[in-house]
C-alpha cells in the first residue's frame, strides 16, 4: 500500500509505527488544510490508480475523487453543532467546517463513513442526512505499550483509588462544567470509591 504524507518527520514516525510492515511512500509539498489539496491529492489519486483511497481527516476533496472507492474519517460535525463557537475562524475554516451544504456535498460523496462515537453516527443521519448503511464506527484507542510506559503517573497525581476519566480539549462544547456538577451530585459513597480524572489540553 502507499502513504501520502508531506514530511520526513511523519515518514520517520509511520515506519517506527509499523513495524515490518513496508508502505511505499508518496510525498506532498502542501499541508493536510491546503487548498492546494483539493486538486493535488485527486491528480496524485488518478495517477497511482489504487483500489481504495482512505482519508484519516476530513476528506474536503471528496466530490473530485474518481476510480476508486473513498473511505473517510469525521470524528465530529462540531462546527454545525455549535456555530457561535466558530464566528472568529478563518475564512478557509467556516466555508469547508461551518458550512452546512458543503459538509452535505463532500460526505455524500464518500463511498464509506469511519466515525468515532455513536453520537456522531446520530449526527451525520440527523443533520446531513447521511446514509446509515454506509456509516461505521470505529472508536479511538491507544497502543498497550503507550499505557505501560506512563505506569508512574497515578503515583504521580496521587490518583489512589479506582475513577471515571474525561478525555478531551477543554472546549466549552465539552461541558466539563457539567460533569463536575453531575459527579459531585452522586451518592458519597461512589464518590468515595471512585475518583474524577479530566485530563486534556486546555485552550481557555
Amino acid at each position: 500500500f502507499i502513504l501520502i504524507t508531506n514530511s520526513n518527520e511523519i515518514t520517520d514516525f509511520l515506519k517506527l509505527s509499523l513495524g515490518n510492515v513496508k508502505p511505499v511512500f508518496y510525498y506532498t509539498n502542501c499541508s493536510v488544510n491546503s487548498f492546494k489539496n483539493v486538486y493535488l491529492i485527486p491528480k496524485i489519486i488518478s495517477k497511482l490508480k489504487p483500489d481504495i483511497y482512505f482519508s484519516p481527516c476530513y476528506p474536503f476533496f471528496s466530490p473530485l475523487i474518481k476510480g476508486c472507492r473513498h473511505v473517510g474519517v469525521i470524528h465530529d460535525l462540531i462546527p454545525l453543532i455549535f456555530p457561535e463557537m466558530f464566528k472568529n475562524a478563518s475564512k478557509k475554516f467556516r466555508l469547508f467546517y461551518c458550512n452546512k451544504l458543503v459538509q452535505k456535498l463532500i460526505i455524500k460523496k464518500l463511498d464509506t463513513v469511519i466515525t468515532v462515537s455513536k453520537s456522531t453516527k446520530n449526527d451525520l443521519i440527523n443533520l446531513l442526512g447521511i446514509n446509515l448503511g454506509k456509516i461505521n464506527i470505529i472508536t479511538e484507542g491507544c497502543r498497550l505499550e503507550d499505557i505501560a510506559e506512563k505506569e508512574d503517573l497515578p503515583e504521580k497525581f496521587n490518583i489512589n483509588k479506582e475513577f471515571f476519566l474525561f478525555v478531551g480539549r477543554h472546549e466549552p462544547y465539552k461541558n466539563i462544567s457539567g460533569l463536575i456538577k453531575i459527579y459531585n451530585q452522586l451518592p458519597e459513597n461512589i464518590k468515595n470509591t471512585y475518583l474524577l480524572v479530566i485530563i486534556g489540553k486546555f485552550d481557555q
